[in-house]
């Protein structure tokens, strides 16, 4: 009698890791990966920022979204220049002086401006497949160094730090490949500059971490508390991480 089921083999998933700097994004990813590796999968990492793989990379796409408005004289004559923010920030977490016709608008529309953000999160949405979709079709486990939580988090304080992108962030995350494991490395910020320094001021940071907890519960991602001993957090992801991969069993072929 022919066997007609499958083998037990390992699927291919996507682990999305996420939180401020010195949290411990990269010792964990690390350590997850060798685990991995060691039980047999094939892992790739993968790192994209809504800061450098949109808005810096993609930026010649984003121009040809505003050239027209760019083009219009009148709106080059009548639009006024934004001011320079109030407080002293960083040029990747604040907008940039507004030097485009197309960004003048925008700044004076809140509409303009949520549309805007939808557009970087499409477009973001579209890096974060390109860069996981494929090895995910060799069979390998992806894990992202950063992902959806924190372009959520660049995208509100790009565009709207006060009231909420909500349809925004739920368009990035519909698009996005959807991660079988997502976790946000919740640590204060006291203990982050301990660990690593960092060109934000704590206030920045503090902002920051508050925008962290606030779209780790709107996307439903998982919180692991960051300041807990290195060993007992690689445990713990380890062994979720093998439970949630493990086949539930054979598959009868269709």
């Amino acid at each position: 009698m022919i066997d007609l089921t499958w083998p037990r083999a390992r699927p291919p998933a996507l682990i999305a890791v996420s939180g401020i700097d010195g949290s411990g994004k990269t010792t964990l990813i690390d350590a997850l990966r060798e685990r991995l590796g060691e039980d047999g999968y094939k892992v790739e990492v993968v790192w994209t920022r809504l800061e450098w793989t949109t808005l810096w990379e993609s930026s010649s796409r984003l121009e040809r979204i505003t050239a027209l408005v760019d083009w219009v004289p009148a709106r080059k004559e009548t639009a006024p220049a934004a001011p320079e923010p109030a407080e002293p920030t960083s040029a990747w977490l604040e907008p940039a002086p507004a030097r485009s016709a197309a960004a003048q608008l925008r700044r004076r529309s809140r509409l303009l401006t949520r549309a805007w953000a939808g557009v970087v999160a499409t477009l973001h949405a579209q890096a974060q497949r390109k860069a996981v979709v494929p090895h995910l079709r060799e069979g390998k486990v992806v894990i992202c160094d950063r992902y959806t939580l924190d372009a959520a988090v660049a995208l509100h304080r790009r565009y709207d730090s006060v009231r909420s992108l909500g349809l925004q962030v739920r368009l990035m995350q519909f698009l996005s490949p959807r991660p079988l494991l997502a976790w946000h490395l919740d640590l204060p910020v006291a203990v982050a500059a301990q660990r690593k320094e960092h060109e934000l001021g704590i206030a920045e940071r503090q902002r920051e971490n508050v925008l962290y907890r606030r779209e780790r519960e709107r996307l439903g991602w998982s919180r692991l508390d960051a300041a807990r001993p290195v060993d007992e957090l690689v445990q713990q992801v380890t062994r979720e991480a093998e439970s949630a991969l493990a086949p539930t069993g054979p598959r009868s072929q269709a």
